[in-house]
Parts: C-alpha cells; sequence; structure tokens
C-alpha cells in the first residue's frame, strides 16, 4: 500500500470535503458493478468518496483495508459510512 505524508492527506481530506460519493455499497457488500464502479472513477479522478451503508459489512474498518489494498489506494479518512480513497496517478 503507498504512503502519503501527513501535509498530503490533510489536503486530500480538504479537497475530498467537496466530493459527492462514487457509489455505495449495500447490504449485498463489494458486487462485480460496484467493483466497476470503483476501479473507473479511481482511474479517471483519483480521489473518490464512497458511502458503506452499516449492513453492508460487520467490519468496515477491516472491509476500508482490503478494499484499498485491493485498488492499490490509500485511505484519506473514513468516518462513519464515509471512505474517502487516493490512488497515485500511474506515470504512463
Amino acid at each position: 500500500m503507498q504512503k502519503l505524508s501527513s501535509k498530503e492527506i490533510r489536503e486530500l481530506r480538504t479537497q475530498s470535503a467537496q466530493l459527492e460519493p462514487t457509489t455505495v455499497i449495500g447490504k449485498r457488500g463489494l458486487t462485480p458493478e460496484v467493483d466497476t464502479l470503483i476501479l473507473n472513477a479511481l482511474e479517471k479522478n483519483n480521489l473518490i468518496k464512497v458511502t458503506i451503508r452499516t449492513n453492508a459489512f460487520d467490519d468496515r474498518k477491516g472491509e476500508a483495508i482490503k478494499m484499498a489494498e485491493k485498488y492499490n489506494a490509500v485511505i484519506v479518512r473514513q468516518i462513519g459510512s464515509s471512505l474517502i480513497l487516493y490512488r497515485i496517478p500511474s506515470e504512463d
């Protein structure tokens, strides 16, 4: 997983305040459709907000860590049902 400085995280938190959720993860969990939405959003924007409903996972924090690893992203912030993910842009 990638690492960011505390200054970079603060800047990303500020930017994320203006974001609308890209997708909502509901009681069916991380479905292939939601997975595709998140991947496409990260490729396009690098910084996304995801809403995780309370009935989606028993352990939201654990699932957030798994998601960050899966998408090669960093958890900028997770408060309640909101998860902010950031993926450092590739240098292609």
